[in-house]
């Protein structure tokens, strides 16, 4: 019992420790002390000193991703304001390990690698993609919804099932399906205009495939804009009014481990689709960026490629 309350009595919160060291919690009181004793600084028990003291405002209860912050911000501080070399001991001090970096950064790439992975598994996304449009599409005709409440009408559920068809026939994002996207039949493609996020080009308009009949696809996007009413919306208010209703409608209309993803998944399932029902020959990261109408940046990785 003693053990156990002198442990209990030892203990003390980030707040309580710098309230202690630096008589207060917060960074705009503290940041003064700092850079006055920084100044100070002038022989090797002093330097011992200083480190020792301010070493614990770093590391003391924080998660890696505050204390890299919080290193940063202590370097910034003795640069900007205390006038320190950037080469300066005292600036080099505050920086993290390098193997602490090296740590997480390869505990990330494993964690990208293994969602990377669980995406590629040889998955059919053309044959996800069709039957999600084959079940939606013969539900739209037949006028089947799911009236989930007494407040559910008919009309919003289609305009639901519709706007679900639409992203995953033609990969647009949910604001241009709402509101700006115009679609019109180039070939045996479709032409996307009036994309929400322009190129530097300013180009804002895309020509790709589209995995339903065009006219069809028009006929969708009147009726969603009708129903929804966005016509004299802006984007911010489109988004804030009914993000959170399409959201739960993914998970009335499509499987779990899909809805779950959310509607920009829908993009990425068209990507696929498209990819496979085309065997498309090309490097896959280089079409998805000219179908879904992205700005292609060129990087080390690629250069190497080319070699």
């Amino acid at each position: 019992m003693l053990v156990s309350f002198l442990k209990e009595e030892l203990i003390m919160s980030r707040d309580e420790v710098l309230t202690v060291l630096y008589g207060s919690k917060f960074w705009k009181d503290i940041e003064p002390i700092f850079l006055s004793e920084a100044k100070k600084v002038k022989t090797l028990k002093q330097q011992s000193e200083f480190f020792s003291k301010w070493s614990v405002f770093l590391w003391f209860d924080s998660k890696y991703n505050t204390i890299k912050n919080r290193s940063l911000q202590l370097r910034k501080s003795l640069i900007k304001k205390g006038g320190f070399d950037e080469d300066n001991h005292l600036v080099n001090a505050f920086k993290l390990p390098t193997l602490l970096h090296k740590q997480k950064n390869d505990e990330y790439s494993e964690k990208i690698k293994d969602k990377l992975n669980n995406l590629s598994n040889d998955k059919n996304y053309l044959e996800i993609a069709e039957s999600i449009l084959k079940d939606l599409i013969e539900n739209i005709k037949s006028g089947d919804v799911l009236n989930i409440s007494n407040n559910s009408k008919k009309s919003r559920e289609l305009a639901y099932q519709k706007l679900i068809v639409l992203a995953v026939a033609t990969g647009r994002r949910q604001i241009e399906l709402l509101k700006t996207l115009e679609i019109s039949k180039k070939k045996d493609l479709a032409e996307y205009k009036n994309l929400a996020k322009k190129k530097s080009s300013d180009n804002d308009s895309v020509v790709a495939p589209i995995l339903i009949d065009v006219h069809i696809a028009k006929k969708y996007l009147k009726d969603v804009r009708k129903e929804f009413q966005t016509e004299n919306m802006d984007n911010k208010s489109i988004n804030s009014k009914y993000n959170n209703s399409i959201k739960k409608a993914l998970f009335r209309y499509l499987d779990k481990d899909i809805a779950e993803k959310g509607f920009h998944f829908l993009r990425t399932l068209y990507a696929e689709a498209c990819y496979q029902k085309f065997n498309v020959k090309e490097d896959k990261n280089l079409y998805f960026t000219k179908i879904l109408g992205h700005e292609f940046k060129v990087n080390s990785a690629h250069s190497y490629q080319t070699k």
